[in-house]
């Protein structure tokens, strides 16, 4: 009985998200879960990895150019275009938008492909980029059947 002795109500400021008003499945969804973080750090590595990739192909450091299979500005074109769409997702985490798991999931299927596209093959090299778009795609959906099963109990 949390507050029941000092004339308080027990589940005063329960539906609180942040210290404003808001339904029990946000609250339990935003700050509180782990997956939440995890996208959060994940979104912000991949923002700054499309950044310093996008940089490196356009100014072919260290000869990046002539590990690619595909035409080094389609990729400086999508990895700009990625990069700003990954700061939407972010934007839209931190904002708590309902698609931004959605945007999340997508932006992480486009960048598992396109290491296939990029490398030009099949059997592709595994690298940090592929790992961390498979760790988004997976807790983009775990967050999202997350946040159905919440709303699902609240509702």
């Amino acid at each position: 009985m949390r507050g029941a002795s000092l004339g308080v109500p027990a589940n005063l400021g329960d539906n609180l998200v942040d210290g404003v008003e808001g339904p029990p499945s946000q609250r339990k969804t935003h700050r509180n879960s782990r997956l939440w973080y995890v996208l959060l750090v994940l979104s912000a590595e991949k923002i700054l990895q499309h950044c310093a990739v996008t940089i490196a192909l356009a100014f072919d450091v260290g000869d990046i150019r002539l590990g690619v299979a595909v035409s080094p500005v389609i990729l400086i074109a999508l990895g700009a275009m990625v990069a700003a769409l990954f700061a939407l997702a972010l934007w839209a985490l931190l904002s708590r938008r309902d698609w931004a798991p959605g945007l999340l999931a997508a932006l992480a299927v486009f960048d598992i492909l396109g290491e296939f596209v990029a490398q030009g093959r099949v059997a592709i090299r595994i690298t940090v980029s592929l790992l961390v778009a498979i760790t988004i795609l997976a807790c983009a959906e775990a967050y999202r059947r997350e946040a159905r099963r919440l709303r699902l109990a609240d509702g």
